[in-house]
């Protein structure tokens, strides 16, 4: 056995008996020590976790499976490298998927009010009285109007 695919083994099996469950982890790591194993390398790669991450394997790269396979190999790399200071770590620049939140959109006072005199024509009553209120709670306790 390889000793990249050993590592990899040693890996998943360290992170299940912690609880974490690999299912996804383990195809997408298995997957690139067969790509490096078919390459020859027995280590990780900056230049082979890029060529593997853009591959077409089964399906089309899109750009979030590009981010998965990118921190897939992060996450194993960091620890492989306490094992064995040659292996390389792809930086957090290529491709980072971490959340990045849209910006919102705060409605202006005059929209605002607005939405609340548009409440007066619901009916009944009752649902008029109760949009207003929440049109007028959110308002109250969301960010300050542009």
């Amino acid at each position: 056995m390889n000793r990249l695919r050993a590592s990899v083994n040693d890996y998943l099996a360290m992170r299940r008996a912690m609880g974490f469950k690999v299912e996804g982890l383990s195809k997408l790591l298995l997957n690139f020590v067969a790509f490096c194993e078919a390459r020859g390398a027995t280590r990780v790669r900056d230049d082979l976790a890029l060529e593997w991450a853009t591959s077409t394997i089964k399906v089309p790269v899109n750009d979030a499976l590009f981010a998965r396979r990118m921190d897939a190999v992060r996450i194993f790399a960091r620890y492989q490298q306490a094992l064995d200071p040659a292996t390389q770590v792809p930086t957090d620049e290529i491709c980072n998927r971490r959340y990045q939140p849209r910006e919102p959109n705060v409605f202006t006072t005059d929209e605002v009010l607005a939405l609340l005199a548009a409440t007066d024509t619901l009916s009944p009553r009752f649902n008029a009285v109760t949009w207003r209120t929440l049109i007028g709670v959110l308002a109250a306790t969301g960010d300050a109007p542009r």
